[in-house]
């Protein structure tokens, strides 16, 4: 089993719409790379803030991604480094993280 770290371009515009181009590109890759037992973390951003913005926050594609995907995704809503590799080490086989 090993992680895989993608950098997904989920840097869509004001509301979050399902049918997004970008959101579909993510959905397929994640889709292709799920049928493993791999642990995959998704990595992106929204907008270019100075510092945080929530309006800018990933939390409500994690509930899209789960909607579609038929999985449940872990959001990590700070940024602390060893807390998410533990996190994501002890996670079982198949377990998506999205950052």
């Amino acid at each position: 089993m090993q992680t895989i770290l993608v950098r997904v371009n989920l840097d869509i515009e004001g509301e979050v719409s399902e049918n997004a181009l970008r959101l579909k590109d993510a959905l397929k890759t994640v889709k292709s790379l799920s049928k493993s037992t791999n642990k995959i973390v998704l990595l992106s951003h929204r907008g270019r803030p100075k510092g945080y913005d929530p309006k800018l926050s990933l939390e409500p594609l994690k509930e899209v991604l789960e909607k579609h995907l038929r999985r449940r995704i872990t959001f990590f809503t700070q940024f602390d480094f060893p807390k998410i590799k533990k996190t994501i080490e002890q996670a079982p086989a198949g377990s998506i993280f999205l950052l």
